[in-house]
């Protein structure tokens, strides 16, 4: 009988190995707060829809330029049973290195939206642009959300129609291994 590798030998073994179980989580405040519903498969297991829907609410956190939008994603996927895990690698598209961007992006969005598509960015760091001008950006910022959430959803469904085939293909072509005592 050919069972399943367990996840402790795969290649992925010594990073998963570092991650709590759910019998380490069991009774600590999260469980405390969100009961069960933590630790539902639904939002953990890989699943279209759930995966897209995860993917959803990780891109509209993260065109938020606010602190923590890990964990606004990781609580509205709690509450809305999305895949956890998807929802807050999704908000890793905002990071160091893109945020000037999208800061930029979002400001002359916000400005042209309230009419004021002549105004130059204030210099400075990206809590001082924040300060000097919070309604262009928070305006600019809401757009992104909204077209990332929409964005993000069907291109997460095209790429799981995209990879599953292939990997279910790969699947099947891969040699079985047998033990020693089978014959």
């Amino acid at each position: 009988m050919n069972e399943p590798k367990h996840w402790r030998r795969s290649k992925a073994g010594p990073f998963l190995r570092r991650f709590p179980r759910i019998k380490h989580m069991r009774g600590t405040w999260l469980h405390r707060t969100f009961g069960e519903r933590l630790f539902g498969p639904e939002m953990w297991k890989m699943d279209r829809h759930r995966l897209a829907a995860g993917a959803a609410v990780g891109a509209f956190f993260a065109m938020i330029p606010l602190p923590f939008q890990m964990l606004g994603a990781g609580l509205i996927a709690v509450l809305t049973r999305v895949n956890l895990p998807a929802a807050v690698v999704a908000t890793w598209v905002s990071n160091p290195l893109t945020l000037p961007l999208f800061l930029w992006l979002q400001y002359r969005t916000g400005s042209f939206l309230l009419g004021k598509a002549g105004m130059e960015m204030p210099d400075g760091g990206f809590l001082d642009v924040l300060s000097k001008a919070p309604f262009p950006i928070l305006v600019g910022a809401s757009v992104f959300a909204f077209l990332g959430a929409i964005i993000a959803y069907p291109i997460t469904l095209w790429g799981w129609d995209l990879i599953t085939p292939r990997l279910a293909a790969r699947k099947k072509r891969l040699p079985v291994v047998r033990e020693k005592n089978e014959v």
